[in-house]
């Protein structure tokens, strides 16, 4: 990894290769350039702008390693499903990974109030898990140790202040501010520019990119919980007439077991939960969620994020591809969001690659010297035949998600029904449950 600070003044240039660069710096747009710089030839070059300083090759970080190899009780985590766990392999992260996930045996599927359940379970689906769960710290630093070791050109930090386009590229303006507090524009010339800079993206908005926004009037009240005994890899789902909670399986922590919470209430009563005392607000969990996972013992700082479905009204442009929550933010009832962006991610690289070969192919050149005349990565046509790739598998996870929020948030009676019709078929037909469970290991 290359680290460019623009708030020192180093000038850009580009050369004849084809370029590819990302805005973003997140979970995202650093699994992309990593995906990127593994499979693509070397003619191509990757960089990745960040508004945040990135460390550099030479700064000490054994402290830092140090730290993050220590779980934390109230750290943040990620549902990451078996599908993924292979793209993360195949950009050599899973392996550090593996030793701090805490692997997702069974999903046990339950309404509150109703006999009904029904479960996923790993060993029915003839895999080792069905997911896992990893804390966003370490996964971070699990994918900016491959970034060290890559290819990849980081700029930061740098704000990319307008993009104007040609038919030949697109220029990235940005601005810096260096030390004396002047500014120093920079600007960058990019075949392909990768949007994923989070949802309501700043860079989408300056390009007149719209986002088709739900306001699903609930807020997810997400923390770490301890419970009395081993949760023995089992992740639970438990749908309530005021909105789902899910309880995930952590490593543990200080001796205690954990696991991962995300409620799902309502506006008001997400308000009114988030100040109550940590007993009372363990006892109206205990209550919402029974008894199949033990007492909950402890509870771990609470923070609330309302929630929205966002999607953006284009996902590709000439020389353009919106990705991560800029493309879609989903309600995190199944935890899907992060493992669809990763699919969405390697979906692109397949793409570019398929399209190398057959060039390379129909004009017998097999030298890197050859790859810009070949391609055009930001060709419109490419990056159509990625959207076409990926249309299906997002509107699947995507309605998925939504008809779980509107059919297992709802008192009515119809929809009550239905849900209960809907997990008894579950147990009744063996291939319903097979293709739910392919869905949620995004392995479809």
């Amino acid at each position: 990894m290359t680290v460019i600070n623009v708030a020192k003044g180093t000038s850009i240039s580009r050369s004849d290769n084809q370029h590819i660069t990302i805005v973003g710096g997140g979970m995202v747009g650093l699994s992309l350039a990593l995906m990127l710089a593994k499979r693509l030839p070397d003619a191509i070059a990757v960089s990745l702008i960040e508004k945040f300083p990135f460390p550099s090759v030479e700064q000490k970080k054994e402290s830092f390693v140090e730290k993050i190899h220590q779980a934390s009780f109230d750290a943040r985590s990620t549902a990451i499903s078996a599908g993924s766990a292979a793209l993360l392999a195949s950009i050599d992260c899973w392996d550090a990974l593996a030793a701090q996930a805490e692997a997702i045996n069974t999903i046990h599927i339950s309404d509150r109030g109703h006999y009904a359940s029904t479960q996923l379970d790993a060993q029915e689906q003839e895999v080792d898990a069905l997911g896992y769960v990893v804390e966003n710290h370490f996964l971070g630093h699990c994918l900016l140790q491959q970034l060290q070791q890559s290819r990849v050109k980081v700029i930061a930090p740098a704000i990319v202040e307008r993009c104007q386009f040609t038919q030949q590229d697109v220029k990235i303006l940005l601005a810096a501010e260096s030390s004396n507090n002047q500014n120093k524009q920079q600007v960058i010339a990019t075949d392909l520019l990768i949007i994923a800079d989070g949802a309501d993206s700043p860079l989408c908005r300056s390009m007149g990119i719209d986002s088709h926004k739900k306001n699903y009037q609930q807020s997810a009240i997400i923390a770490n919980v301890a419970l009395d005994k081993p949760h023995k890899g089992i992740a639970y789902e438990r749908f309530t007439d005021q909105g789902p909670l899910a309880l995930l399986p952590l490593s543990n922590c200080e001796q205690q077991h954990r696991a991962a919470l995300v409620w799902t209430r309502n506006n008001e009563e997400a308000n009114r939960l988030a100040s109550v005392s940590d007993g009372n607000f363990l006892n109206e969990l205990q209550q919402a969620m029974g008894h199949r996972a033990g007492k909950l013992t402890h509870i771990g700082e609470r923070n609330m994020y309302p929630l929205t479905l966002v999607q953006s009204s284009e996902q590709v442009r000439s020389r353009v591809v919106v990705m991560g929550n800029a493309a879609h933010f989903l309600h995190p009832v199944a935890g899907q969001g992060f493992n669809l962006s990763l699919r969405d991610c390697a979906t692109l690289v397949d793409v570019l690659v398929d399209v190398l070969v057959e060039a390379l192919t129909k004009n017998n050149r097999v030298n890197k010297q050859n790859i810009n005349t070949c391609i055009d990565v930001g060709e419109l046509a490419i990056l159509q035949r990625y959207l076409s790739r990926r249309e299906a598998d997002q509107h699947r996870t995507i309605a998925l998600t939504d008809a779980m929020v509107k059919t297992f948030s709802s008192t009515e009676l119809s929809r009550s029904v239905f849900r209960q019709m809907g997990l008894l078929g579950l147990n009744a037909m063996p291939t319903a449950k097979k293709i739910l469970a392919k869905q949620m290991m995004g392995m479809v």
